[in-house]
């Protein structure tokens, strides 16, 4: 009897590159890390509403995270594409460790400010600036090219996987550990959370140290760093494609991400719920993308391609028009999910489509670019905290998702290279 070819290539099952036993590695250790940041986030949130119960410093400190990668992004793709990234991402997660006990400490005082968070904000963006680089562009050196958009989707469901329980970890830890609610209280508890989140950026660098990596060499001797940014910021420019994947997950993300970064708003203002409320929110919406994650990972390569990309956008923008007009916390988490759904399908499909449209030598500074764009998201956090603060939070969000709705509009009117029914494809 004649064998049946599978009808799916072997980098498009499922769990194909969670077989490698150096990507299986790699995938806790950032596994590790997300849910660290993903707890870290809801209780800095917590405690910085708590301490001033303003959307606008709760913009600030979100600025104090994403600023360093407006500084720091380019020349750290320059460093993953020069230094072995797997040394790279172990420094990382010891320094993420290590700050992280900083700031518990100073919460254990009882006298943390805004400015502690400030600073705080600066050094873990810093951090995640100089190796999210290296850890995006490391990912195809440990699947080859068959498995990149698998092993990009298994990442993003990891990522997504941690926003489910990370955030309600963190919020049932903070609610339990307050007890009576005060500033000093939510301080004496998140220092405790913050403790298991310095704990868990430990083993983050530990399993890392533990992944079989062997570096890429170098086509071409290192040039001057500026040379090498300014040979990267050249290809882009030359590259259709990339310059249409790039731009349309400029906008969406200036509009649709500042909904996570102000939830802790809507959660106390709209909605009139605890740190438990502001969990279940989270984690629904990882939830859905969770699903969104593990759907890409199941594509077929013809069904990867820009239009899908703008339909998973559509869902996200839509959802998030639902979710700002709602006032009960059940119905929120259901749009919170479909946010997240369509939050993890556009940005596995973005990813992965940048990823099989650069060449090997060029990823890390290409992946610079793409962390640059999240390094602009406060231009979007911010605007939308001021207009919160005058006209109300749900109203902020409602602005938000209508603006998300013309930028797609139009994307699809004034991008051509993103309407093609085919897969992006790496230029020869």
């Amino acid at each position: 009897m004649a064998h049946r070819p599978n009808p799916r290539a072997e980098g498009e099952t499922l769990l194909a590159s969670l077989r490698l036993p150096a990507f299986r590695a790699l995938w806790l250790s950032n596994l590790a890390a997300t849910f660290a940041m993903q707890m870290a986030q809801v209780a800095r949130g917590w405690v910085i509403y708590a301490l001033t119960g303003s959307p606008v410093q709760l913009g600030w400190v979100m600025l104090s995270f994403l600023a360093p990668t407006l500084v720091l992004s380019l020349p750290a793709g320059v460093l993953a594409d020069r230094v072995n990234k797997k040394r790279i991402l172990v420094i990382a997660q010891g320094v993420n460790a290590l700050s992280t006990v900083g700031l518990a400490t100073v919460l254990a005082t009882g006298e943390a400010a805004l400015w502690h968070f400030l600073v705080f904000g600066v050094l873990n963006g810093s951090v995640l600036a100089l190796s999210m680089p290296a850890r995006q562009a490391m990912i195809p050196e440990l699947v080859g090219e068959a498995r990149i958009f698998n092993a990009m989707s298994l990442s993003s469901a990891s990522m997504n996987l941690a926003r489910v329980f990370g955030p309600a970890a963190a919020g049932a830890l903070l609610a339990f550990l307050a007890g009576a609610q005060g500033d000093g209280a939510s301080q004496e508890s998140a220092a405790q959370v913050f403790l298991g989140i310095a704990a868990l950026y430990a083993v983050a660098s530990l399993g890392t140290l533990a992944v079989r990596y062997r570096p890429t060499p170098r086509a071409a001797p290192p040039r001057a760093v500026l040379e090498e940014i300014t040979q990267g910021l050249s290809y882009v420019r030359g590259v259709p494609e990339l310059r249409a994947l790039m731009l349309t997950a400029l906008w969406v993300l200036l509009l649709g991400m500042p909904m996570q970064f102000l939830m802790p708003a809507f959660n106390s203002d709209v909605l009139a719920a605890g740190p438990e409320g502001l969990g279940f929110l989270t984690s629904a919406m990882g939830g859905g993308a969770i699903l969104g994650s593990l759907w890409v990972a199941r594509l077929r390569t013809a069904q990867r391609t820009g239009s899908a990309m703008l339909a998973s956008a559509l869902l996200w923008a839509l959802a998030l028009l639902l979710f700002s007009l709602t006032t009960s916390l059940l119905t929120a988490a259901m749009a919170a999910a479909l946010v997240g759904l369509g939050n993890a399908l556009f940005m596995a499909l973005n990813n992965g489509l940048i990823q099989t449209a650069v060449r090997p030598e060029m990823r890390g500074r290409v992946m610079s670019m793409v962390m640059l764009i999240w390094g602009g998201m406060p231009l979007g956090v911010l605007p939308l905290g001021v207009f919160a603060e005058a006209y109300g939070i749900a109203h902020a969000l409602t602005l938000s998702a209508l603006g998300l709705l013309l930028v797609l509009l139009w994307a699809r009117w004034r991008l051509p290279s993103l309407r093609g029914e085919s897969p992006i494809r790496q230029p020869r």
